[in-house]
Parts: structure tokens; C-alpha cells; sequence
């Protein structure tokens, strides 16, 4: 085998591990928002009636390139910041749910950064 194939193979391997990667750590950024994580601190989302965390999906633009995002876009923003927007201006939401919380899309955003470490030490180099 040639240096060349060599450098190829090293790298056609490097990039499916990427590919790996980033798509491990996507799932991990879903599972926090949608389900909580002690490494974020993330709650995950209130479940009195589940739509809003059934809502949550990935979508893959390319290999490196994904949104996480919710159907639910006129409703999904209160919820985070725990403010019901009425006639009447914003006004503080009540948690009723016992699971979940508020916050887990900006506490998975800050945390992200730990995530992909997590991920990096649980990914195969192989």
C-alpha cells in the first residue's frame, strides 16, 4: 500500500468518525432538552401532557449540520422561559408538572460544550 492510500484510509476513517461524533452529541443535545441531564442540568421538558416533549425532533441539513427543533414554535417558548404571554402582558407560569422544567434549550445550549466531551470519551476510536 502506497503513503497516499495510506493518508486516504487514515482519513476517510477520520471522517466517518466525525460524522459519528457529531451525531452522538446531537442525540445527547436532543435527550437533554427533551429529557433532562445531570450534565447540562438541564430538567427536560414538563410532561402534563407530553405534546411538547413528543414535539422535539432532529433534523439532519448534512452530515455536520442538524437543528433540533419543535413543531410547537408559538408555544415551545413560554415553557423555556416559564412566562405566559397573554392581553395582559407576561406574566410568571407555575411549574405543575413534577418532571421537567424550564430552561433545559438554554441550560443544553451552555452545557453543550460538556456534552461533546462526554461524548468524545464514550465514542470508539476504532
Amino acid at each position: 500500500m502506497t503513503f497516499g492510500a495510506e493518508v486516504e484510509r487514515w482519513a476517510t476513517k477520520a471522517r466517518a468518525r466525525e460524522v459519528d461524533v457529531f451525531t452522538r452529541w446531537v442525540e445527547a443535545c436532543h435527550r437533554s432538552i427533551v429529557d433532562g441531564s445531570p450534565v447540562t442540568g438541564a430538567p427536560g421538558q414538563p410532561v402534563l401532557s407530553g405534546a411538547l416533549r413528543r414535539s422535539w425532533q432532529i433534523h439532519y441539513l448534512t452530515p455536520l449540520v442538524a437543528e433540533i427543533r419543535t413543531r410547537l414554535w408559538h408555544y415551545a417558548p413560554q415553557i423555556e422561559d416559564g412566562i405566559r404571554v397573554t392581553v395582559h402582558g407576561q406574566q410568571p407560569m407555575a411549574q405543575r408538572s413534577a418532571v421537567g422544567g424550564f430552561h433545559s434549550v438554554k441550560l443544553t445550549i451552555a452545557g453543550a460544550h460538556r456534552l461533546l466531551e462526554q461524548v468524545l470519551r464514550e465514542t470508539p476510536d476504532a
